[in-house]
C-alpha cells in the first residue's frame, strides 16, 4: 500500500512536470512570433492551441484519476489487512477448537 501512495505522488508529480514543460514550450512557440511570420506560423499556433486545450486537459484528467484509484487502492488494502488481523486475533484468542468455522 505504501508503493501505491508512492505511485500516485509520482503520477501526481510527473502531471505538474509535464504541465510545466509544456507551458515552456507554448511560451517557445509564441515566441517564435517575432522572427517568424505568415500561413505557416499561424496553423502552428493555431494547431498548438487546439491541441493543447484537449490533449493537456486529457492528461491532466487522466493523471488524477489514476493517482486517485492508487490512493483508494491503497485504503481498500488498508481497511482489508485491519479485517484480516482482527479475524486472525479471534481466532486465537478462541483457543484450539472454538474458532470460527470459516477456518
Amino acid at each position: 500500500m505504501a508503493v501505491l501512495r508512492l505511485s500516485a505522488g509520482v503520477i501526481v508529480s510527473a502531471a505538474a512536470n509535464i504541465q510545466d514543460t509544456h507551458e515552456s514550450a507554448t511560451r517557445v512557440v509564441k515566441d517564435m512570433g517575432s522572427v517568424y511570420s505568415g500561413y505557416s506560423y499561424e496553423q502552428l499556433v493555431a494547431a498548438w492551441a487546439a491541441m493543447s486545450a484537449t490533449h493537456m486537459a486529457d492528461l491532466d484528467l487522466a493523471c488524477k484519476v489514476v493517482a486517485r484509484v492508487l490512493e483508494v487502492a491503497a485504503e481498500v488494502i488498508t481497511v482489508v489487512k485491519v479485517a484480516v488481523l482482527a479475524e486472525l486475533a479471534a481466532a486465537c484468542t478462541a483457543g484450539p477448537g472454538r474458532a470460527s468455522s470459516r477456518w
